[in-house]
């Protein structure tokens, strides 16, 4: 059964521009389409950075962090893979999903640190794009774009869940619906109200033709294939007005949990027992980063929401922006990294209610990721810059 509560939030009166300054540019080394701080992650008083572009191929990439406690760079491991897009932290060892190995497909990677050593394991069956972990009930669990072979040449690309009970052997939870045109990817899994929950998207590859003429100004450059010129589009409601998939630790189920059409991706947080979900909505819809890399705003044929679950009821939050980007908790709070109009701002609160908000001046860049650590924020822009500021 689904609900949906409209509330308001209130934001503070008081709004800033954060003072900020330079950190460091850890990557300037690296060729200039890897120069994306895509995370940042503090484990063990260490910022550790995730750089590269899975799209483009940019890897081998290395693991890199800056140590608080002897104020250094440190290049601690190689990973076989095109880009480090998200580090996981399970039973104080700190996991990187490979999300794009620069092995061959039929098997994904993931690594693994104990706080000293890094380790590599290659053992996820058809893993091309493994994209979280995380573990439930004693289990690890992962999120991947899978790859099945149907013959020598063909394949469906499903979305798929595997478990493993130690991490050395993954067998297939779930596999979604699969079509020979469309490719689905499970790209975040999080524990909440005791379940495990995963979300997902789907995309399709369309002639200019099939796409009415109001879009294509939003279309990015098309693929060739078979001398046919195909864009690139997301699918709107990809399982029906189903939301989210949801194991009971019995059986995966697709649930309706919020009330809007449209839906192409979720992206969820934790925080204070409630489960922040931010929401992309619209038609035709291409990567919505890559329009914004090039036009420095949000495309029209895209609305965006942030919903509250907790655990019974949903709530939409009425509030402005135009993309959450990453969220973060720290003592006790919550902070949202958003764009609006051109401006990236800070927002933090402890109750949902209440706000205050910075404003980062913009010659920092376009910013993709932020970390938290003491009274400071850090942020990593898409040319390799990290800046710092008070929080």
């Amino acid at each position: 059964m689904k609900y949906l509560i409209i509330i308001v939030l209130l934001f503070s009166i008081f709004i800033q521009i954060a003072a900020f300054e330079l950190f460091a540019k850890p990557i300037e080394d690296k060729m200039e389409e890897a120069r994306t701080i895509n995370t940042l992650h503090i484990f063990k008083n260490r910022l550790f950075i995730g750089y590269g572009d899975y799209g483009i191929n940019t890897g081998p990439t290395d693991i890199i962090y800056y140590n608080f406690i002897d104020s250094t760079w440190n290049n601690a491991f190689t990973i076989q893979e095109e880009a480090i897009e998200h580090y996981v932290e399970i039973d104080n060892k700190l996991y990187i999903p490979g999300v794009d190995a620069t092995d061959n497909w039929d098997f994904g990677n993931y690594y693994i640190c104990d706080g000293i050593e890094w380790e590599k394991k290659r053992n996820i069956p058809n893993g091309i794009h493994v994209f979280d972990i995380e573990k439930y009930n004693d289990r690890l669990y992962c999120a991947t774009g899978n790859f099945l072979k149907t013959d020598s040449v063909n394949g469906l690309a499903p979305g798929a869940v595997l478990s493993s009970e130690h991490g050395n052997k993954w067998i297939y939870d779930y596999i979604s619906p699969s079509d020979k045109n469309l490719v689905y990817r499970i790209t975040d899994l999080i524990v909440y109200n005791n379940k495990l929950m995963a979300f997902y998207y789907g995309y399709i590859g369309l002639e200019k033709s099939d796409i009415p003429e109001e879009y294509h100004q939003y279309l990015s450059n098309p693929i060739i294939q078979d001398s046919i010129e195909y864009y690139l589009v997301m699918i709107p409601d990809i399982m029906g007005q189903s939301d989210v998939l949801v194991y009971n630790d019995d059986y995966w189920k697709l649930e309706n949990i919020i009330s809007a059409d449209n839906i192409i991706s979720i992206k969820p947080f934790v925080f204070n027992d409630k489960l922040l979900m931010f929401t992309l909505q619209g038609k035709y819809v291409r990567g919505v980063s890559t329009y914004i890399k090039e036009h420095g705003v949000l495309p029209k044929n895209v609305i965006s929401s942030l919903y509250m679950n907790n655990g019974e009821k949903t709530l939409k939050i009425n509030m402005d922006f135009d993309l959450i980007i990453d969220f973060a908790s720290y003592d006790n709070a919550l902070y949202m990294l958003i764009l609006k109009g051109k401006d990236y701002i800070i927002l933090r609160t402890n109750n949902m209610q209440k706000w205050s908000s910075s404003v980062i001046p913009q010659n920092a860049g376009k910013i993709l990721s932020f970390a938290i650590y003491g009274e400071y924020v850090f942020l990593g822009n898409d040319i390799g810059e990290i800046y710092k500021t008070d929080r």
